[in-house]
């Protein structure tokens, strides 16, 4: 059916539908657990969906849930990050 809309938090909570829907870029410059799950036009609801990132020295090191950073989310990050994939999955 396609992507209707996309839940957030980025508190280690688990979202609903009265969390953030995601609008635009995220701006992580901070350790932060991302929960974050969509729904398709018809209403139906995916899992929850969680990647940790941790913010060291001017790179971003993420962990748990085997996502480097969620296509839909268009995540950016501080202009030296880097993404270590290994670290998470």
């Amino acid at each position: 059916f396609g992507c209707a809309d996309t839940y957030y938090t980025l508190d280690g909570s688990v979202p609903n539908l009265a969390s953030p829907r995601y609008t635009g870029p995220l701006l992580i410059d901070r350790n932060t657990t991302l929960n974050y799950f969509s729904t398709d036009v018809a209403g139906h609801q995916e899992g929850v969906h969680t990647a940790v990132y941790l913010i060291q020295t001017g790179q971003v090191v993420t962990s748990g849930g085997g996502a480097v950073a969620p296509p839909a989310l268009g995540l950016r990050f501080p202009a030296v990050a880097t993404i270590d994939k290994s670290a998470g999955g």
